[in-house]
């Protein structure tokens, strides 16, 4: 079963609509599919801390947003790829080599 980490600052910043996405793809949360969710409740300097317990799990990708949160998890993820949605520019905030190139990242507008 496939297993996707979710880390987030908040608890309400795009989980329902990437549920709703995998719903849409056939994925069913516990049935064909494992959620490690952590949210940080707005506390940043907790993401560090939640993104290794995700990154401890190998799930097969971890899925994230915002700069912190994002930062948190590329520092523990190693090959683990990640996808990013909410970061004004990712080649300049350093999460990704080039948008052509990401090199293990991938970035959602």
């Amino acid at each position: 079963m496939p297993v996707i980490g979710f880390l987030s600052p908040t608890n309400d910043v795009g989980l329902n609509p990437f549920r709703r996405g995998l719903r849409e793809l056939g994925y069913v949360e516990g049935q064909n599919l494992q959620l490690v969710l952590r949210s940080s409740d707005g506390d940043n300097s907790r993401l560090p801390a939640l993104a290794t317990e995700i990154a401890a799990l190998r799930p097969d990708v971890i899925v994230t947003n915002g700069e912190p949160a994002i930062r948190a998890a590329k520092e523990v993820a190693g090959a683990i790829p990640i996808v990013m949605s909410i970061v004004g520019d990712p080649v300049a905030a350093g999460f990704a080599e080039s948008l052509a190139h990401p090199a293990g990242m991938s970035i959602l507008s």
